[in-house]
């Protein structure tokens, strides 16, 4: 979720509360799984902070357990690999799951379906 043009931060943490809670509303989930970011910086590092806080409060609300998912298991996990590149994860995909993602976003999120099913 980015922030657009002439917005403040704050709307983009409205948008993202209003985005989760209609998914967990639909989707009514069991767990949450998230890649841990590599946040670099102040201004970074406050989104995340902050993002975090709602997917946290969004959680409790409805008893959904959440967690992450490092980069590098998740690498680690589609290719062998911690250090593996987005074109091999998305090849990791095609080859490993059978799926050709749409990009490298698409693989990601197969892949952390793939390792939430093999940890829990």
């Amino acid at each position: 979720m980015k922030k657009r043009a002439g917005e403040s931060r704050g709307m983009l943490f409205i948008r993202f509360d209003a985005w989760l809670k209609e998914m967990l509303e639909k989707l009514s989930p069991d767990i949450v799984v998230y890649e841990r970011p590599h946040a670099r910086g102040r201004a970074a590092n406050e989104v995340l902070n902050g993002l975090l806080a709602y997917l946290t409060a969004a959680c409790a609300r409805k008893g959904v357990e959440f967690t992450d998912c490092p980069s590098t298991t998740l690498k680690k996990h589609a290719t062998g690999r911690g250090n593996a590149s987005k074109e091999d994860m998305m090849k990791a995909c095609q080859e490993g799951l059978g799926i050709i993602p749409t990009d490298d976003n698409h693989a990601d999120a197969l892949w952390l379906l793939d390792w939430a099913e093999s940890q829990f």
